[in-house]
């Protein structure tokens, strides 16, 4: 709503507010976008679901459940807290971005690259990472239960109470007190 007094005060200036428009802008207001997580025109996501690319992106809180974006570029992405769960994400670039808290629960990420990606906290409990690039990504705290980790060189990646496939606890990289 923080958006929405700004912009009808623009338009009045040219004379092109009413309760019409007041409605048009409330009604497009979306999650995702902003720190605040309330972005009325939100770009980046528009961006990201008509294009599938967004490197860069600020996309904190974003909701975007069973979205359908194959080979997508969120490369250098803000993607903390967001949700992109059950998701169709497949060879989709990750690379360097910043993702802790995110919900990727259920979705294709077959083929994608994570590469020196920060998954800290992340939810990829029944994702389907086949064939997934790792190196250099944290997964510190990440919940990957029921995960399918085929064909994925896990060497290079940081765990610490990262809960595997299997439910077991993978403490690798814990920094030792």
């Amino acid at each position: 709503m923080k958006y929405v007094a700004p912009l009808l005060i623009v338009l009045a200036g040219f004379g092109l507010a009413s309760p019409a428009i007041a409605q048009i802008g409330i009604g497009i207001g979306v999650w995702g976008g902003d720190d605040d997580g309330f972005d009325i025109f939100n770009t980046p996501r528009r961006q990201l679901i008509e294009t599938g690319q967004c490197p860069r992106c600020h996309l904190r809180h974003v909701q975007l459940p069973e979205a359908n974006l194959p080979y997508a570029d969120l490369t250098a992405a803000r993607l903390q807290e967001a949700n992109l769960s059950g998701s169709n994400l497949r060879n989709a670039s990750f690379r360097q971005a910043r993702m802790e808290n995110i919900n990727l629960e259920n979705a294709d990420l077959q083929g994608a690259s994570f590469r020196n990606a920060d998954l800290e906290d992340a939810n990829l409990q029944g994702a389907n990472m086949r064939s997934v690039y790792l190196a250099g990504a944290n997964l510190a705290g990440a919940n990957l239960s029921g995960a399918d980790l085929s064909l994925v060189n896990l060497e290079t990646a940081s765990f610490c109470q990262t809960t595997m496939p299997d439910d077991s606890i993978r403490n690798d990289d814990c920094e030792s007190e």
